[in-house]
């Protein structure tokens, strides 16, 4: 007999909550609810089939955020109680190495943007 992997809630549904790939405006992960009457095994399908969506990014939310004022408020939220030498080493990466990706929305970064960083940067690679 095949192991249940989800629980029926005492709702009747089976439910999971995923994390979609995106954040929200407070840095946390957002994530989304699955959920169906079913069984645990058409909740794992559903599971699966989200995770492959995910992967081709088909749930990265819209957003007219650029990459260089998200690097920034990422910096911000993330580093604030670091050491003046650690923000000062983000400011730096950020402000030199991210500046080419100034036009550039959040929302259409891809593998060939990290190429163009590489390229531009003075690392070996």
């Amino acid at each position: 007999m095949a192991k249940v992997t989800y629980k029926k809630g005492k709702d009747g549904y089976y439910a999971t909550r995923l994390w979609d790939g995106t954040y929200n405006p407070n840095g946390t992960k957002h994530r989304v609810n699955l959920r169906t009457k079913k069984s645990s095994g058409a909740l794992e399908k559903m599971v699966e089939q989200f995770k492959r969506d995910v992967e081709s990014r088909k749930h990265i939310r819209k957003t007219e955020i650029m990459f260089l004022e998200y690097a920034r408020h990422w910096m911000t939220v993330y580093k604030h109680q670091k050491s003046a030498n650690t923000q000062a080493m983000y400011n730096n990466i950020i402000e030199k190495h991210f500046s080419a990706l100034a036009n550039v929305k959040l929302s259409d970064i891809d593998r060939i943007h990290l190429q163009l960083i590489l390229n531009n940067s003075n690392f070996p690679h």
